[in-house]
């Protein structure tokens, strides 16, 4: 677009239609004072019909006129603080979520998130028990904004409730599934899950999941498993889940658990590539010296390196270290 301002911008002006009194201008301010005609720059803002143009109000409805548009934009300048200070609250409570960087039986998790617009789908627990033993679980929501984060409040609240009971990871998959699919049956919200119950004191974990990426075992002596369950997403059917079977493998000292999100591995570059399981592994590993908490938060800036930019996706990973 070709822009000038100024005497510039006037000769430019009169160059197109010398002496016109019809020629828009538009300014910042409420004052327009340079060949202002309201009619024909209502006109080709399509605010006011043009002959044989319906205006914004729709056919046979009479136009807006100037004061009322004034007072639909101090209306709507009013209302901003309001929506952003709701936004922001609502930001609060779905980190609120979060649970605290936790240190429990030589085990220390963390968990960090960056959501796409300030709060999303994604969720995370850490819960510890009477018995020793700690449940972990990462979740993430269909879509993304307020609508997901909603749900996934609930999911958190129920899994909470459901975690101090200290069920089986079977058992808990299943009531999530019933809940979605008695309340949002038709609506397309669906949620990945994944949950580990690890004992500290057996050396172990068990672990299942739902549509959700694979967890991933940084072992002590250098390398990386893949622990995947390949159960379907949650909310689809009530018969998704019969199939449910709990998966275990030893955990040693000096072995660290990960749960993620997509986002965090489907992250792309300007190139198209791939954040991928193998960088996220890396980025945790060299952090861990400095801890868990340290090691989520290195694995959450190495995705931001690598796909710089707005967030596409809602990003959580959580890391449990046994020592």
């Amino acid at each position: 677009m070709d822009v000038a301002s100024g005497l510039d911008g006037l000769r430019r002006l009169w160059a197109v239609a010398p002496g016109a009194t019809g020629v828009p201008v538009i300014t910042v301010g409420e004052q327009v004072t340079i060949g202002f005609d309201p009619a024909r720059l209502a006109a080709l803002l399509g605010l006011e019909p043009m002959p044989g143009r319906p205006g914004p109000s729709g056919p046979g409805q009479p136009p807006r006129s100037w004061p009322e548009l004034r007072q639909i934009r101090r209306e709507a300048a009013g209302a901003a603080p309001s929506l952003a200070e709701d936004l922001e609250l609502a930001r609060r409570v779905h980190r609120s979520l979060l649970p605290p960087d936790l240190r429990r039986g030589g085990v220390s998790v963390a968990v960090r998130m960056r959501p796409r617009i300030g709060v999303g789908g994604d969720y995370a627990s850490a819960v510890p028990t009477a018995a020793g033993r700690i449940y972990l679980a990462v979740s993430d929501v269909t879509g993304h904004g307020v609508s997901a984060a909603l749900l996934v409040t609930r999911v958190n609240s129920l899994v909470l409730g459901m975690l101090a009971a200290e069920p089986e990871p079977c058992a808990v998959i299943e009531e999530l599934n019933r809940f979605l699919c008695d309340h949002f049956e038709g609506l397309g919200m669906f949620l990945t899950f994944f949950l580990v119950r690890l004992d500290p004191d057996a050396g172990r974990i068990e672990y299942l999941g739902a549509g959700h990426p694979p967890a991933l075992l940084l072992r002590a002596d250098g390398t990386v498993e893949r622990a995947r369950s390949d159960l379907p997403p949650l909310g689809i059917s009530p018969e998704t889940v019969r199939s449910c079977r709990t998966c275990s493998t030893p955990l040693r000292p000096g072995d660290t658990v990960v749960l993620y999100s997509d986002g965090m591995s489907e992250a792309r570059a300007p190139s198209g590539e791939p954040f991928g399981e193998e960088r996220l592994a890396a980025a945790i590993r060299e952090a861990l010296p400095g801890g868990a908490g340290a090691a989520a938060e290195a694995a959450l800036a190495a995705v931001e390196r690598h796909a710089p930019g707005p967030v596409a996706d809602d990003r959580i990973v959580l890391a449990a270290r046994f020592r």
